[in-house]
Parts: structure tokens; C-alpha cells; sequence
């Protein structure tokens, strides 16, 4: 712009002319803002401007400014607020500066009336759109008035923002084993990963949009477990199903695989190999009872391990063959199989000779004959003619009795007579190998308190009696500490006065019922002849596994009354006395909650209980079986003093076997069902 000088001021400046050599010409930024130009003040100019009384220097336009101000006019521009019908004046500088700044259009701008309006407003803090931030983004006033949603915008914090702009959209490998695909993560949801904690350097593990379609297809399947004594089933999700496919190779329904159930996968996981001693006594050596097998037995409601022989037995048993030997019995011809089992029990011994044993006819004879009483033709005196002497006679070495031995004598010499040999007619207990028994693991082993030791009293005791039974019957860990072996002590001690040896063969087995005592009676009742048999299955008939699935019982209501029907009335049909007991109390209720078991096993189980035991009690008064209850003997003096006698909730301890062990021989010798004490 040019600045012209009037007439007026010209001699002034002439007489001030030697001054306004010390002031030089200046250039001046123009005014309109974003112009870089500049206007031309001249010294005599800039003279007059700082001697008046306002010394600040002028704002001007520069030329160009200047130029296309004179060109422009004031406008009236619509309001910017949606609705609005009012305009808002945009004089001619703001279209200057905005054109300078690169503006063509009029910028957004409210009328006077929304203006006032927005003077009322207040700048909002509002949250963060990014899930986790707590940090706020100001929502202007002039923004609030633009707005025409029902809801404010959604936006992020200046710091969210900042993040967000230094990260970038990543690949990621899919989550499914086997798939080589990835997958987006855009940045936004990195960045609600970082602020949920997460760290950027490990993403989250997600499908690829491959992977996920193919999942959607899919349908979770229940399969059967893959141990075959389980009912139950396991979930093939369809997670698995899609990994299961990809490891396939990409095959469209690959056959599923074979997996246990969470319940048998559980105590599998467990669950520890064990090693077990041989079942031959004197073997050292062990076998392991590994984690599957005892899933199998545990599935079937066994508790306690089988009797199996190591793998050095096994071998040696399959190398042996059986042998024939020479019946016992003067004068028999016939011999009896001395067993591959046999012959290695005898070999663990030290390598001892097979005892003497009757052949299979000659035991028959004597089951069929019994002692016979004679009567002396002469003194009428009686004579007892015993069975084995009726099998010597039927074999030709001995001669029956025609008169009493104090008759005969009347014919001998005076001189004393040579001795007559003694022949040995104790019992010989011989065990069948082969039976229906070797079909189940449980009962496939002798009982695990009978040892050769056992045979060996049996053969030389006077009376034999067998304790047949369940966990309370096996009753201890110890054999040592079992109530049938504390039970022969003590009547041993107390018939010694008697000249009478007593054996009790303890034939209990843990984890076992009345059905399998049936397949069992030929090798654990039948070779001992007893004279009496103890015997209760209350426990095991009716017993409920408490951890095992789908509260399995290990026998039926029904199968179990019928099992021991069955028993009672075979053991009744023996020579042998029958004696049932009932065992000690069972506490389902207070096992339930110390193991947070449901109610409804202990509901279930004390009413097995007392069912069972109801139904052996009628079935023992029908059959005229006596019975001796040491259940209340246990309770005498409470719950609290009966807990004392227990090692669990339904089994006894060592201080409980002692007790049932004094109960028991009083009871015997008390009421006369021991032979010899009438």
C-alpha cells in the first residue's frame, strides 16, 4: 500500500530533515493473519507516528491484501446448526484471512440466536470409547451444538488416540493345532487388549475365518468311554472335532478317537502303579498293579487289589507240567495230579517233596463215609470204626473190627505184643487249582490271609473252623492283626486244657459278594471239611462305591437276596455247623459330609444296609442259622466309643478285630457250637 504525505506537514519535514536521516525506511508485517508480505512505512512517517501520542506503529494491509479486499463483499452465510434458519454476517476481512489460509467456502459458524444459545453450554468431560480406559475426551460446546444424534459421540482420549496411532492392523497365527492360516488384529482391539493388561507381545490365541466357519458346522458329540468296563461318556467338543480334523490332514469326518470319560480320566490321572508281592508266600518278588488296571477294578467295585503271581512265577508255572503221584493211601493204586502250582509252591519252599495226599476217589470215599459205631459181639462194649479205617478196608490193608480191643486181648500172649503202626488219618487239604473262580481277578487268587502255614494247622487242628466273608471278614491289613486269626489264638488258649488243636482258615476277601462266595465254596470251604463256618456278606452285598459313578452298587437289591439265599441254603445242606454275624456299624452320613459326598449315597446306602440286614436275619430264622449280633456290642456305649473301633466308615481297625476276636470265642464256647465241648 502506498502512503501519501500531505502539503501541510511538508516543511515540517523539510526542517526536520537532518533528524529523519537517523530514522530508515521499515517494512511492516501486513495484518491479515497467514500473509507473509509486508507494506512500506517511510522514515519521515515513522517519525511522526513515534512523537504522537500513541507510539504504537500502524496495521495496514500489504498491497495484494489491499487489492482483493476492495474486490470482495460481506456476505450472509446460513447458520451451520442443522435446523437453524438464521445466518450469521461474514464481513469481507474474515473472507480475506480465509482466503489466505486456502479458504474458498465459508466456514461453520453459528447465527447470533444459536450463539447466545451456545454461551449457556458447557464443554463435556465424556469417557473414553475404549473398553478399560477410565480417561475422559472434551466434547465441545460448539460440537454439542452440531450435534443431531439421540446419543453423544463416541470417541476416544487424547492418550487412547496417541496409542492408536502407533499401532498397525497385525496377522496373527490361527489357535487351531495343525492350521497354517491367520488371522486380523486390527489395531483398535490391540489397543483394548494393552489396556485390559494384555501384553502386545503375546496375542490372544483365536481361529482363522477358515477355521471359524468350519467351526460353526460342527456340533458337540457324547462318545462312550474307551474303557469298556466304563457306561459313562466324554464330550467331543467341536473345538476338538476341528483339531481333530486338521491333524487328519483336512479329512471331512475323520473317525473320532477313543478317550476316557472326565470320571475315569480323573482317577486314572491319580491313581499310582503299585507294586504288590507275588501271591505265592515265598516269592520276594513283587508285580505291578498299574494305574489301568486299577481304573478296570475300581469300574467294577472292587476295593481291594487281586492275588497275582510276579512275572518270574508266571514263567517258571509255565514251564512246569503236571505230575501224577501215588495216592496216601495203603494199598490204593490210584494217584492224584500233583499240580504245575503245586510243584512251585514246593519249589519256593526250598525245593521240599510234595506231601502225602489222597487220590480224588479216596477222597470221595471218606466224604461219603463217616465214623460208624460197632458193638462188640461178646461184652456188648461199642466200637468206633472210623471212615478212614472203612477206606482201608475197602483197599485191603485193614480188617474190619469184630470185637473190642479189651475181648481180643483175652487171646493175645502174655508177652507184650509188638506196637501196631500208627496210621496218620489227620485230614489232608488238598486246593483245586482249576474252577469257575480263575474267571473273575477278584476272587481268581486264594483269600489273602490263607497261606500254606493255614493248610499245614488245618491238617493237624482237631477242629476246623472257616470264616467266610467280606472286607470285615479279611478284616485287617495285617493277617497278624485280623480278628479269625486273633479269634484261634484265643480259643487255643482257652481249650488247652482240652488236648484240642483249632484252625480258623479266614476265607474273607475285600471288595466281594455272597454270589462270588458261590464259585468260590469248592476251593475255600470244601477242602477243609470244617466242622463250623462264619459267615456274613452283609457289608459287601450291599455296598455302594461312594466316589464311583452314577452311585454303582456292586450287586443289585434283588441279586443280592438271591445270592445269599442261595449261600445260606448250600452251607445249610453241609455237615457243618453255620454260624452268620452281623458286623459292626456303618456310618454313610458322617462319610458323606467329611468327603462332601451327595446325600443321596448315604440315603442310598443306609438303606442297603439295614435292608440286607433284615433279610439275612429272616432268611437265618427260616433256615433254623444261628446268628450273634456284634453291631450292638459295638455301640454299647455310643456312636463316639464305637468310632473309636473303626479305621473308616464301614470297616474296623485292628482294636475293633480284637474285640470281635473275645466276642467271638466267648460266644463259641458259651453256647457249645465248638465239637468236643458238649
Amino acid at each position: 500500500m502506498v502512503t501519501h504525505v500531505s502539503q501541510g506537514n511538508r516543511s515540517l519535514s523539510q526542517g526536520l530533515g537532518s533528524l529523519g536521516d537517523f530514522f530508515p525506511n521499515k517494512e511492516i508485517r501486513c495484518r491479515v493473519r497467514g500473509c507473509d508480505n509486508s507494506w512500506h512505512m517511510a522514515a519521515d512517517d515513522l517519525l511522526r507516528q513515534l512523537t504522537s501520542q500513541d507510539p504504537e506503529l500502524p496495521e495496514r494491509m500489504c498491497e495484494s491484501c489491499y487489492e482483493t479486499y476492495n474486490t470482495l463483499s460481506a456476505q450472509d452465510v446460513p447458520c451451520s446448526r442443522a435446523g437453524c434458519t438464521h445466518t450469521w454476517h461474514w464481513t469481507r476481512y474474515q473472507q480475506l484471512e480465509a482466503r489466505v489460509a486456502g479458504h474458498t467456502t465459508p466456514p461453520r459458524r453459528f447465527c447470533a440466536e444459536c450463539s447466545h444459545e451456545m454461551a449457556a453450554i458447557a464443554d463435556r468431560q465424556m469417557p473414553c470409547r475404549a473398553r478399560g480406559c477410565s480417561k475422559t475426551w472434551v466434547w465441545t460446546r460448539q460440537q454439542q451444538m452440531t450435534w443431531d444424534g439421540d446419543r453423544p459421540p463416541t470417541r476416544l482420549c487424547p492418550d487412547c488416540f496417541d496409542k492408536l496411532r502407533s499401532l498397525q492392523d497385525r496377522q496373527e497365527p490361527c489357535k487351531a493345532r495343525g492350521c497354517k492360516n491367520t488371522w486380523s488384529w486390527p489395531a483398535f482391539q490391540q489397543l483394548e487388549y494393552h489396556l485390559a493388561g494384555g501384553d502386545l507381545d503375546k496375542p490372544p490365541r483365536r481361529l482363522c475365518h477358515t477355521c471359524f466357519e468350519a467351526l460353526q458346522t460342527l456340533h458337540d458329540l457324547e462318545l462312550p468311554c474307551k474303557v469298556k468296563e466304563c457306561q459313562r461318556t466324554w464330550r467331543f467338543t467341536t473345538f476338538a472335532q476341528l483339531e481333530h480334523r486338521l491333524a487328519a490332514g483336512g479329512e471331512a469326518t475323520p473317525p473320532p478317537p477313543e478317550r476316557m470319560c472326565p470320571e475315569c480320566f480323573r482317577f486314572f490321572q491319580q491313581a499310582q502303579d503299585v507294586a504288590r508281592p507275588c501271591r505265592n508266600r515265598r516269592c520276594p518278588n513283587t508285580w505291578t498293579y498299574t494305574r489301568g488296571w486299577q481304573l478296570k477294578d475300581w469300574l467294577k467295585g472292587r476295593t481291594a487289589p487281586p492275588q497275582l503271581m510276579c512275572a518270574a512265577c508266571t514263567e517258571k508255572l509255565a514251564q512246569l507240567h503236571e505230575r501224577p503221584m501215588p495216592c496216601s493211601v495203603p494199598g490204593c493204586q490210584e494217584t492224584w495230579p500233583y499240580t504245575p502250582m503245586d510243584q512251585l509252591h514246593d519249589a519256593l519252599a526250598g525245593g521240599r517233596e510234595p506231601r502225602p495226599r489222597r487220590c480224588r476217589a479216596c477222597d470221595e470215599f471218606l466224604t461219603s463215609h463217616r465214623a460208624e459205631t460197632l458193638t462188640c459181639p461178646e461184652c456188648g462194649q461199642l466200637i468206633r470204626w472210623s471212615g478212614f479205617e472203612q477206606l482201608l478196608c475197602a483197599r485191603g490193608t485193614f480188617v474190619k473190627p469184630t470185637r473190642c480191643s479189651d475181648c481180643a486181648a483175652k487171646d493175645l500172649p502174655t508177652q507184650p505184643p509188638k506196637a501196631p503202626p500208627t496210621l496218620d488219618h489227620h485230614l489232608i487239604v488238598r486246593m483245586p487249582v482249576n474252577g469257575r473262580w480263575n474267571a473273575d481277578a477278584a476272587i481268581a487268587g486264594w483269600p489273602p490271609h490263607l497261606d500254606h502255614d493255614s493248610l499245614a494247622r488245618a491238617e493237624r487242628a482237631d477242629i476246623r473252623i472257616v470264616a467266610l466273608g467280606d472286607d470285615l471278614t479279611w478284616s485287617t491289613e495285617k493277617k497278624e492283626e485280623s480278628w479269625p486269626h486273633l479269634l484261634e489264638e484265643k480259643l487255643n488258649a482257652d481249650l488247652a486244657d482240652e488236648a484240642l488243636a483249632v484252625a480258623v482258615i479266614n476265607a474273607g476277601i475285600a471288595g466281594t459278594t455272597s454270589r462270588q462266595a458261590m464259585i468260590r465254596l469248592h476251593r475255600d470251604l470244601t477242602p477243609f471239611t470244617p466242622h463250623l463256618v462264619i459267615v456274613s456278606f452283609i457289608l459287601g452285598d450291599s455296598f455302594i462305591e461312594p466316589g464311583g459313578p452314577a452311585l454303582r452298587e456292586r450287586l443289585p437289591a434283588e441279586d443280592a437276596e438271591r445270592a445269599i439265599r442261595d449261600l445260606l441254603t448250600h452251607l445249610r445242606r453241609t455237615r457243618a455247623q453255620i454260624l452268620h454275624w452281623t458286623a459292626n456299624p456303618a456310618f454313610p452320613y458322617d462319610h458323606a459330609a467329611e468327603k462332601r459326598l451327595p446325600r443321596e449315597w448315604a440315603d442310598r446306602q443306609a438303606l442297603r444296609l439295614s435292608q440286607a440286614l433284615t433279610y439275612t436275619a429272616h432268611l437265618c430264622t427260616q433256615r433254623d442259622i444261628p446268628t450273634v449280633d456284634f453291631r450292638s456290642r459295638f455301640e454299647v456305649n455310643g456312636k463316639a466309643s464305637a468310632q473309636k473301633w473303626m479305621s473308616d466308615w464301614c470297616r474296623h481297625n485292628a482294636a475293633g478285630a480284637r474285640n470281635i476276636a473275645v466276642w467271638m470265642a466267648g460266644h463259641l464256647v458259651a453256647e457249645k457250637l465248638l465239637p468236643g465241648l458238649g
